[in-house]
């Protein structure tokens, strides 16, 4: 029997195979098989440069990590992490297809471990694919511009000149970004400036709305400079007022009345010790030219190059100034004035003035507006009698008129001069009295005729 049991090779496989067959169900009841997820494993990206050497942007749609559902023993499963997982994709698939600047989605296959040690193995993972989305690069240049509220300035002072280095700035990036940016510029704070200044200050890039872009780490693939330099010129402000004047004159009978600026005054800028000399802005006459004019005339002149050495406008835009001349033709009129208006000067001591005239006339021209606004009883008339002996005079009458008229005539005041050292001979007037038989009355003097009296005046002498 003994015999039988060990020489039966059937037997003994048998048991060999229930042997193992016990085991296996002993270990599967303490160490049973069961399935695990890894979340967010990470996928490696190999040969990047098949899509960014063509000068192309990628974003990751879906697909930037995976996880990967597991099986095994509970004890083995336990023990994976995500770092044990390996999940890449190759670049090198997009290299081959045609249309690689295109900007439609694609799916670049994604390779992973299928097993790990201790009998787990990966059942799936989320998904297969990782799904991009390709975008052309782009390099623009932009001029760095200074941009400040010159309002903040303190009264008196302007911006002269601000210098920014670098002067450009060049930005590669998406296109998408790039499309959106209009200009690049460095903010500045003048508020209390009053010298010179240079300073840092930082690149921001601006869209057409004149608003900030905000420049977002995958969007942006290089740029030349972040932060520029800048050197600020501030000089003072002053306001000068235009002087002008005529040298040439318009037709005979006629005259220049008034001549109108505008504006009257320009604000320029300059040093301190420049400004400090100057209150105007002379035009030259000859610029302002009416010679044979009849009638009003309007001039356009550019003031730039009349500005003061060392002294630009601090509003270039305000370079055109107007000029109005207006000109009137020349009236005249006569004035009658009482002959003892008239101030007799260098009289002789002991000698006696007598007036014949009892008014004298004066004409005067000028603009109709000045003509109109004389007052005789205000106007000063002088006459020099120092030289003159006895007998009857017509003395020269001297007449102080207001600006812009003119005296048309000479004036002259009838005298009579009694030096008392000589006999007394009966006057004209006398003589034709006595002689008349009948007595007659003297006319009334006309507008344009002097009257003749006599009367004694007092003189100032020499």
């Amino acid at each position: 029997m003994k015999e039988k049991l060990l020489n039966n090779w059937v037997l003994k496989i048998c048991s060999v195979l229930g042997a193992i067959l016990i085991w296996l169900l002993a270990v599967n009841a303490s160490d049973p098989v069961t399935e695990t997820t890894v979340k967010n494993v990470k996928v490696k990206i190999l040969n990047e440069e098949a899509v960014t050497g063509s000068n192309l942007a990628y974003d990751i749609v879906k697909g930037k990590t995976v996880d990967f559902i597991l099986q095994g023993p509970k004890s083995e499963v336990s023990k994976i992490r995500s770092e044990d997982c390996s999940a890449v994709v190759d670049f090198k698939q997009l290299a081959k297809d045609p249309s690689l600047d295109d900007t439609a989605l694609r799916n670049v296959l994604i390779s992973y471990n299928t097993s790990f040690s201790g009998g787990v193995r990966v059942s799936r993972i989320s998904t297969e694919v990782m799904q991009i989305r390709l975008e052309e690069i782009k390099s623009k240049e932009f001029v760095i511009l200074p941009r400040y509220n010159a309002g903040d300035l303190q009264e008196g002072y302007s911006m002269d000149e601000v210098l920014v280095t670098p002067e450009k700035v060049t930005i590669s990036g998406r296109a998408s970004l790039l499309d959106n940016i209009s200009s690049a510029g460095v903010e500045l704070d003048v508020e209390d400036l009053t010298d010179n200044a240079q300073v840092e200050a930082p690149i921001y890039f601006y869209n057409a709305g004149d608003n900030r872009i905000s420049l977002e780490e995958g969007d942006l693939i290089s740029i030349s400079a972040t932060v520029a330099g800048v050197s600020m010129s501030v000089q003072k402000i002053k306001e000068l007022t235009l002087d002008y004047k005529v040298s040439s004159e318009p037709e005979d009978g006629y005259r220049c009345s008034e001549i109108i600026s505008t504006p009257q005054s320009l604000r320029v800028k300059g040093s301190q010790a420049v400004l400090s000399k100057l209150s105007t802005i002379t035009i030259p006459p000859e610029v302002l030219d009416i010679t044979g004019a009849r009638e009003s005339k309007d001039f356009e002149v550019d003031i730039t190059p009349y500005l003061p050495v060392g002294t630009e406008l601090v509003d270039p835009s305000e370079n055109m100034v107007k000029f109005h001349i207006e000109i009137e033709p020349v009236r005249s009129r006569t004035l009658q004035i009482d002959a003892d208006q008239v101030r007799l000067n260098g009289g002789r001591l002991n000698f006696r003035y007598e007036l014949i005239s009892g008014r004298i006339l004066v004409e005067v021209s000028g603009l109709q507006v000045d003509l109109d606004q004389i007052d005789t009883g205000k106007l000063v008339l002088t006459a020099d009698i120092g030289d003159l002996e006895d007998g009857v005079h017509d003395v020269a009458v001297s007449v102080q008129l207001p600006e812009g008229l003119k005296l048309e005539n000479e004036p002259k005041l009838k005298l009579r001069v009694v030096d008392p050292t000589k006999p007394t001979e009966p006057s004209e007037t006398e003589t034709e009295s006595n002689s008349s038989e009948t007595p007659s009355t003297a006319p009334a003097a006309s507008e344009t005729e002097p009257e003749e009296t006599s009367s004694s005046v007092h003189t100032n002498p020499a």
